[in-house]
């Protein structure tokens, strides 16, 4: 027999914290994706355009990889960080980081750190490497921060809305 739950679909979204955190990291992983993608076609199209076809592929790869290693290597900590220190504070520092990094990519784009072009797309390789950092970090206390401000009896509710999103 089946347990069915009294408890609404939409039960977790009428916890307006959730709600709030929910949308915010729609927008956040949403906005990540497209900056990686814009680096990608940037780098592919604007820096190896002189380069055999391999070659492009070859560094567009190591944009995936400057994100992947970081991310894979920080995970590790962020998730002792995340227990021992302000969850939220991780959140809201990661989160500034990744302003700081989007800001960099706007004004390196524009050509306003003219300085730095002579070392080629290797500065958008350092800022994907500060979003894999990022992200390991701001993931780890992300899922942990949302069960402290939704009921223990949304929890599943709660975990398929955050999965869905």
């Amino acid at each position: 027999m089946q347990n069915h739950s009294s408890t609404s679909a939409f039960a977790a979204l009428a916890n307006r914290d959730f709600r709030l955190i929910v949308i915010a990291r729609l927008f956040m992983i949403m906005a990540v994706q497209m900056q990686m993608t814009t680096i990608g076609l940037q780098v592919y199209y604007e820096y190896t355009t002189s380069q055999p076809q391999k070659i492009r592929f070859y560094v567009l790869g190591l944009v995936g990889l400057y994100e992947a290693i970081p991310f894979i290597l920080n995970s590790f900590y962020s998730g002792h960080l995340a227990d021992t220190f302000s969850r939220k504070k991780i959140i809201l520092y990661s989160l500034f980081f990744l302003l700081i990094g989007s800001l960099f990519l706007t004004f390196f784009s524009a050509g306003a750190f003219s300085f730095l072009s002579s070392f080629g797309y290797y500065p958008l390789l350092f800022t994907v490497a500060l979003f894999g950092i990022v992200r390991a970090f701001i993931g780890a206390a992300v899922n942990p921060f949302i069960s402290t401000i939704i009921p223990r009896a949304l929890y599943v509710n709660a975990t398929t809305w955050n999965t869905t999103v």
